[in-house]
């Protein structure tokens, strides 16, 4: 047990170190409203924000703004069954409701979950693969978010020298480009 708690751990610092280039990395981060009696700690949280504007001859002539913003989560469990995939979707859903500022300049917002564990249910699996949480707002004036997930298993045989080995990963459909980058800094 404490060694796969060490791959998980290894597993969360690699993505932390490879993200931290371009996110704002806070640990143990609290999301939900002070006070409340259901705030949820996040171990890993990254927020990237950037703001594009388009200007004619001089930058006071400005013809258009586009905001965008993502916001990564790194979990952990030991096993995904019915009970962490609705943790998953309630700290989706909060994200959304608390994160994402929605105005006349915003474009997007990802809300960005990277879940690490030993084991996923096959039904489980499944729910992840059909998770959809997209929502536009004000009919696309005001921009949309959309929710990628990404549920790597990891396999705690073979670990040395900081190496990670996946066994499999899922994600939805909106989650497979994080997929992809989320592989690729786990494999080196």
């Amino acid at each position: 047990m404490d060694r796969f708690n060490d791959v998980l751990r290894t597993a969360s610092e690699k993505l932390a170190s490879a993200y931290v280039a371009y996110f704002d990395i806070k640990r143990d981060y609290r999301l939900g409203q002070t006070g409340q009696a259901k705030q949820i700690v996040v171990p890993v949280f990254g927020e990237f924000h950037a703001r594009k504007e388009k200007y004619v001859l001089m930058k006071k002539a400005i013809i258009g703004v586009s905001e965008g913003s993502e916001y990564l989560f790194i979990l952990s469990f030991e096993r995904i069954d019915e009970q962490a995939f609705q943790a998953i979707v309630d700290i989706a859903k909060v994200a959304e409701r608390e994160l994402v500022k929605p105005h006349g300049e915003h474009m997007y917002s990802y809300i960005s979950m990277v879940v690490l564990c030993g084991s996923i249910d096959e039904s489980v699996a499944r729910k992840v693969k059909k998770f959809s949480q997209y929502k536009m707002y004000r009919f696309w004036f005001h921009g949309y978010s959309v929710a990628n997930v990404v549920a790597v298993v990891l396999d705690s045989d073979n670990v040395g020298g900081g190496k990670v080995n996946i066994r499999s990963v899922v994600s939805n459909r909106d989650g497979k480009s994080l997929k992809n980058n989320v592989c690729d800094i786990l494999s080196k």
